[in-house]
């Protein structure tokens, strides 16, 4: 059985999902309740306080932090819409990153992208398999703006425009 996210976002509900080991079904989807303000010139964690489901229970959404306890290699998603200062342009990019937020280790980015306020294209998804040890590793999503009037910019927090998710492959 596949359960797609555009199947999630189409408002399909997912009810089971099931696997040889139950214990090893991990899987995530993670969103803002909420619109964040991206300062300029700044990495910053992007803040994913609603959790759709999760069925390991191994993301916080306090730190907004992904740390399961089963190894293996999962894939993540990470999905990001944002708002321009109202009258400049400005630029923004993210990126998935493995370790503490503030110094993890950036394993997929996506490029800068121009926003204007008469242009709003999505930044491109980023999508990364990461090799997770069960214990100690975990992931985190950020984002990078370089705003040309110093003003800060704002991530969307609607489920289909900027969403965090991932699975375990094996």
């Amino acid at each position: 059985m596949c359960i797609c996210l555009s199947d999630f976002l189409m408002g399909a509900t997912v009810l089971h999902i099931e696997t040889g080991n139950r214990a090893l079904a991990t899987n995530f989807f993670a969103r803002q309740g909420m619109q964040q303000t991206i300062p300029n010139t700044a990495t910053t964690t992007i803040q994913f306080d609603v959790e759709d489901f999760d069925t390991g229970g191994y993301f916080d959404n306090i730190t907004y932090v992904y740390q399961p306890l089963v190894a293996g290699v999962y894939q993540f998603v990470l999905q990001l819409a944002a708002t321009p200062p109202s009258t400049t342009a400005g630029r923004i990019r993210a990126g998935i990153a493995k370790g503490t937020p503030g110094s993890g280790v950036t394993k997929g980015i996506s490029p800068y992208i121009l926003l204007t306020n008469t242009q709003i294209p999505p930044v491109p998804p980023v999508v990364v398999n990461i090799e997770m040890n069960g214990t100690t590793d975990k992931v985190y999503a950020f984002v990078q703006s370089n705003a040309y009037s110093g003003t800060a910019m704002l991530v969307n927090n609607t489920p289909e425009a900027t969403y965090f998710t991932g699975s375990r492959l094996r």
